[in-house]
């Protein structure tokens, strides 16, 4: 029996993402690179921001988008 190996019918990937910060607001969003989003909206924000949770799908971004939306 030979090894399956799966791989994605889309070549596309993107991270769900939600980040919060020391006040309890938090932002659940999509991106390409998590870590860089966070220093892109560290930077017009005061208090410290971070990472909560990460999920990696290998779809169309814009399927991650309308999940966003809900």
């Amino acid at each position: 029996m030979k090894n399956f190996v799966y791989k994605p019918t889309y070549p596309e990937y993107a991270y769900m993402y939600i980040i919060s910060d020391n006040n309890g607001y938090m932002k659940i969003g999509i991106a390409k690179d998590p870590e860089k989003r966070i220093k892109q909206l560290q930077t017009g924000h005061a208090t410290k921001l971070d990472i909560l949770f990460t999920e990696e799908f290998y779809c169309r971004r814009s399927h991650l988008l309308k999940i966003e939306k809900l």
